[in-house]
């Protein structure tokens, strides 16, 4: 597999904005809150969601769950989701609960099955943490009013045979980049 980190020098990344960028670029000062967990390994998820906790044993202030829970619980409803989604629902809105937040906006081609490791990502952390005693839900959204349908129309690879960048775009008219991508 090609990793497009590794083929690309700095500031070459397609269609990446400043905040990814700099996150691929491995600038920890621009991440102080995160970069400590950023490499994604089991011991960091379970470390960083320690420290969380801490912090709020501590009096750092907490999400105003109710209110979160009542407001997902009447979304949700709306779409007709399951138990499994209104009992996870009612875990977040217990003190302590951690939750894994995901999301992801529309994407050309791939983007759908992004869209599903993401969630399925953010899923299989929180079983990991309730695995370490630390009890924690997913919580994903589809950011479908995002207004980036300029963003999402192109698609950037590195090809197989020459390791050059391509290049597709979905066609659009200009005028329309600033629409919701749902639109």
């Amino acid at each position: 597999m090609i990793n497009i980190i590794d083929k690309l020098p700095p500031g070459r990344y397609p269609a990446t904005g400043d905040l990814a960028r700099h996150f691929l670029e491995g600038r920890p000062d621009l991440f102080p809150a995160i970069w400590p967990h950023a490499a994604g390994t089991p011991e960091s998820l379970i470390e960083a969601a320690r420290q969380r906790q801490a912090s709020l044993e501590q009096g750092e202030p907490a999400a105003p769950r109710a209110e979160l829970a009542r407001i997902l619980t009447e979304q949700n409803q709306r779409l007709g989701s399951g138990p499994a989604t209104t009992e996870a629902i009612t875990r977040l809105a217990a003190p302590g609960t951690m939750a894994v937040v995901t999301g992801q906006q529309a994407g050309f081609l791939g983007g759908p099955l992004y869209t599903f490791y993401k969630a399925l990502g953010a899923i299989k952390a929180a079983e990991r943490l309730r695995r370490a005693g630390i009890e924690a839900v997913a919580v994903f959204w589809i950011a479908a009013d995002d207004h980036d349908f300029k963003e999402v129309r192109p698609i950037t690879w590195l090809s197989p045979e020459n390791g050059a960048l391509e290049t597709a775009e979905l066609p659009g008219d200009p005028s329309q980049d600033g629409w919701p991508v749902s639109a």
